[in-house]
């Protein structure tokens, strides 16, 4: 192997080093590809022509897939690859939490139209911008959770501790046992409201998409 391996890299030297006119044999392949099926439609036999383009566009696949082993990418397919790409860590990031949550808990706690948005999403910002939706729209979402169970427990004990204080409660509760009963209104709370995730996803979508290349580099020039 160390012997064939120098005569490899020759060979895949050479073939990156190959030049192809990818857009206009693209675009000659899919008129090509047009007046076939219109001779198809009008009754002409077009077998010998269609095996020519079929081994004509498996050639120019090829030559794409050279194209990504060699990292001779145009900016178009390269934006094209960061689209797919972003949409696929966005939605699979998001179905797997929802999958993880429902075999653990045996309910279900993400919908997929979330999981929908995140491809959107991803498809428009990109991989790199994804990431830091899902990592701002998760910060936020447990922000907003633990504030809203805080903002029960404040609000339950307040309650309890009135009802205590009043002359007409037949039995006064402790201020201790009015925490703990406020703290089960909040568990509670945290653990059957649906919060809708996808407020998170939208907003923090919207600010990665104004903000976000410049809190990267910033954060990365801090480093």
């Amino acid at each position: 192997l160390l012997l064939e391996a120098p005569q490899a890299v020759g060979v895949f030297g050479e073939g990156c080093g190959q030049d192809f006119d990818r857009d206009f044999a693209a675009k000659t392949r899919v008129a090509r590809a047009i007046s076939l099926e219109q001779s198809l439609i009008a009754g002409v036999n077009v077998g010998a022509d269609a095996a020519a383009l079929a081994a004509e566009i498996e050639n120019h696949l090829r030559a794409l897939l050279r194209d990504v082993i060699c990292g001779h990418l145009s900016d178009g397919l390269l934006a094209l690859a960061d689209s797919l790409l972003g949409a696929a860590v966005g939605a699979s990031f998001l179905y797997g939490v929802a999958a993880i949550y429902l075999r653990a808990r045996g309910v279900e706690g993400m919908g997929f139209g979330d999981v929908k948005l995140m491809a959107l999403i991803g498809s428009f910002l990109g991989t790199k911008l994804t990431v830091l939706t899902i990592f701002a729209a998760s910060l936020s979402g447990s922000l907003f959770g633990l504030s809203t169970v805080l903002a029960v427990w404040m609000k339950r004990t307040r309650r309890n501790r009135a009802r205590s204080a009043s002359s007409r409660a037949s039995s006064p509760i402790s201020p201790k046992h009015a925490r703990r009963r406020a703290w089960q209104s909040a568990r509670l709370a945290l653990r059957y409201y649906e919060m809708p995730f996808g407020v998170f996803l939208g907003s923090m979508a919207l600010l990665a998409f104004l903000f976000g290349n410049r809190l990267l580099h910033w954060y990365w020039r801090g480093l």
